[in-house]
């Protein structure tokens, strides 16, 4: 029996440990998010759209962790089809998370430059001139 190096062993824990705090509370505020009754504005929007790309980070995360798990064993990463999917999901996953933060910065920087004026959602994503 190989024993697993104490680094690898301890990254696989905080990581399992991250998807099995991390996933339920994404979920929880995911659905908090799309239930809520009251305002649709852009901020519920990116809030939303964040957790859904939290989600699929925390999901993506999970074939890494088995692997520091067990000695670091390829296990799924041994498929050339899984290891195109997972880097391109992965990849994805990164820059869109980039991307809606930016776009929360931008549409905060507005309502700060001017507070009394309404953000459409529409407009924001679209037209850069309004």
């Amino acid at each position: 029996m190989t024993t697993i190096d104490p680094g690898d062993a301890a990254l696989g824990t905080i990581s399992l440990a991250s998807i099995l705090i991390g996933l339920p509370l994404n979920l929880i505020m995911l659905a908090y998010f799309l239930t809520f009754s009251g305002k649709r504005t852009l901020s519920y929007t990116l809030y939303s759209l964040i957790c859904v790309v939290d989600i699929t980070i925390i999901t993506a995360h999970f074939p890494t962790t088995i692997s520091y798990l067990d000695n670091r064993n390829p296990v799924l990463f041994e498929s050339d089809i899984f290891c195109s999917i997972w880097g391109l999901v992965w990849n994805t996953a990164m820059r869109v998370s980039v991307f809606i933060i930016a776009v929360l910065c931008v549409s905060r920087m507005i309502a700060i430059v001017f507070p009394l004026r309404k953000i459409y959602r529409l407009r924001l994503c679209v037209d850069t001139t309004a």
